[in-house]
């Protein structure tokens, strides 16, 4: 019958490092099974795997490869919290019908302005000059020697996804070309 929802709880694996967010962010209609890395993964009991439904990876650092998967023939549904999914056997999970997620956008401004933050840290030695000051060498020795500049310069960018679109417009407003 559609539009009844069934009393019978589903198991979810949170898979990688533990946030607090997903310890305390599902309700009781979920039964939450976890394994911080492949060792934890490959101690669940079979027929705790068998149950699984659904996956939580919390980090790129544990892979959802074939191996990893294929211990969970229940499995219709793999979220991977962030931008990628490059760690998650994706191939694996079409050929058995298994969706996954990922959560684009989530961070795409941050990363471009961290991206343009170091491109004019880096063009501009701010580290080096820094340290210089730190290290008491500006009286000693003069001023710290002039930089490199982003004026008349053509910044490339490669990949022009969301982030690649986000640094353009950041470095477009500083009048800068972007190929």
């Amino acid at each position: 019958m559609s539009g009844t929802i069934s009393s019978e709880k589903v198991d979810l694996l949170i898979y990688g490092p533990i946030r607090p967010i997903l310890e305390n962010g599902f309700s009781d209609q979920f039964v939450l099974h976890t394994a911080e890395s492949r060792a934890d993964l490959e101690r669940l009991t079979p027929d705790t795997s068998a149950k699984i439904r659904g996956m939580a990876v919390t980090y790129h650092s544990v892979p959802a490869d074939k191996k990893a998967l294929a211990q969970f023939p229940k499995l219709e549904i793999i979220a991977s919290f962030g931008v990628g999914y490059d760690h998650v056997d994706s191939t694996y999970a079409r050929e058995h019908n298994v969706i996954v997620t990922n959560t684009p956008d989530v961070l795409t401004e941050e990363v471009a302005d961290t991206a343009v933050g170091l491109l004019l840290a880096t063009v501009r030695e701010f580290y080096d000059a820094e340290k210089w000051l730190r290290d008491g060498r500006w009286p000693k020795e003069a001023e710290y020697r002039l930089t490199a500049s982003l004026r008349d310069r053509t910044v490339g960018i490669v990949g022009f996804g969301r982030i690649g679109k986000a640094i353009a417009r950041r470095l477009e407003a500083f009048g800068l070309p972007v190929s």
